[in-house]
């Protein structure tokens, strides 16, 4: 065949009661990972790892089923696209660059880049995790060199960036696979440094410790995923030792376990998502042995896959 990328079977996963894939594998590449999703002017967007070109990608579908590329015209440093966001009427995309992260918007017709370099400093590689908090868009960072930065703007626009953290949270180390959530007045990052996880808080103003020590085991690498559910504070905790754990806290200080030991299975070691949806709270686990797994719960201890 002279043209082998045009003459093949595409392939979809096998099928799985009430679930049912809206994508060719990969979008017809070997795309690995897809981290985030987000939903922008009817349109749902996905950003995804691991392409074989080596390029970050944005695609985006208006009924889950005809997928198209609208990615931003980047160069191929970015590699990855680490999160997608919406902040006042725009669609923000942050990116994975070996000399320095960058963060794009997307207005629905035409894309602009607003922070390039690692907001200057080629040591934030990754522009990790995006959210909203207080009327501004803030972005958390990788680096392993100083240690986490987190910035914010009121208005997304390029120039009007400040860091709001000392780097590192005054500790230093590096910091990888950030998150954020807001709950009860304050914004949370979760983080892991030095192979155990950390969660940290701000009030708009001040940086606070809520714990570094995963939470008393230091097989608990990484805060992994967050929730706000039935009016308390949800955190998966990665832990690929004896399985994930699942915590839960009604002020952001005190913490209690749901489950620990990954429910029964120590190789559901990575609990990556957590979302509420109808009433009820959903996980997913990432398990290298058997296969991704969900689970869902309606009170948040009761768990059923």
């Amino acid at each position: 065949v002279a043209d082998r990328d045009n003459h093949r079977i595409l392939k979809f996963a096998e099928g799985v009661p009430a679930w049912v894939q809206v994508n060719v594998n990969g979008f017809g590449d070997k795309n690995t990972w897809i981290p985030t999703l987000e939903s922008y002017q009817g349109y749902l967007y996905v950003g995804y790892w691991g392409s074989t070109d080596g390029t970050a990608d944005v695609w985006r579908s208006p009924d889950a089923e005809t997928w198209s590329n609208q990615s931003p015209p980047w160069s191929a440093s970015n590699t990855d696209v680490a999160d997608l966001h919406v902040f006042d009427e725009r669609l923000y995309v942050s990116t994975f660059n070996a000399t320095g992260g960058e963060l794009w918007r997307f207005d629905g017709a035409a894309w602009q880049q607003v922070v390039s370099n690692g907001f200057g400093d080629g040591n934030n590689y990754g522009l990790r995790a995006l959210a909203t908090f207080q009327g501004a868009i803030y972005v958390a960072t990788s680096n392993d060199t100083t240690g986490v930065e987190v910035w914010r703007s009121t208005t997304g626009d390029a120039g009007s960036w400040s860091q709001v953290n000392t780097d590192g949270f005054g500790t230093g180390g590096s910091g990888q696979d950030l998150s954020f959530e807001v709950f009860g007045g304050h914004l949370y990052v979760g983080l892991g440094r030095g192979g155990v996880g950390e969660l940290w808080r701000t009030d708009g103003a001040d940086w606070t410790t809520v714990f570094t020590n995963g939470l008393g085991d230091t097989n608990n690498t990484n805060v992994a995923s967050f929730a706000v559910f039935d009016g308390q504070l949800y955190i998966g905790l990665r832990n690929v030792v004896d399985g994930g754990e699942l915590w839960r806290s009604a002020d952001g200080l005190n913490w209690n376990p749901v489950f620990t030991g990954g429910l029964g299975d120590p190789a559901n070691g990575r609990p990556y998502g957590l979302i509420p949806y109808d009433g009820e709270l959903y996980l997913t686990f990432s398990n290298l042995e058997t296969g991704a797994e969900v689970w869902r719960s309606w009170d948040g201890s009761t768990w059923g896959q």
